[in-house]
């Protein structure tokens, strides 16, 4: 079963921020939705991203210069409204004022 992509119900403004390995604020950009937009789409209309499809969904490799081509040393957690998020990329719902925020992440070993 492939997870399920979560659409826009309504129009807004989401807030998405890019934090590199040393926790430095990379971009803190603002993109306006609509009603049936995904973040998956405002990600790959705004940014340049490579991804991987999976079960679970988009697995993100790189966002712009976050960047993390092996799973085994780096990867690109996100977090929404400053929690960690328990879903991915495609299976976040977007609601007004919504911020997302990916940080390149050493795996811990």
């Amino acid at each position: 079963m492939l997870a399920k992509r979560e659409e826009a119900k309504d129009n807004g403004t989401i807030t998405i921020e890019l934090i590199d390995l040393e926790n430095n604020v990379l971009s803190t950009e603002y993109h306006n939705y609509k009603a049936g937009d995904t973040l998956f789409k405002i990600l790959d209309d705004n940014y340049d991203i490579e991804y991987e499809n999976s079960v679970f969904g988009v697995y993100i490799i790189k966002i712009d210069s976050l960047h993390a081509p092996n799973k085994n040393e780096l990867f690109i957690k996100i977090l929404v409204n400053d929690e960690f998020s328990t879903v991915g990329v495609s299976q976040i719902k977007l609601e007004n004022k919504l911020k997302v925020t990916f940080i390149l992440t050493r795996v811990e070993t």
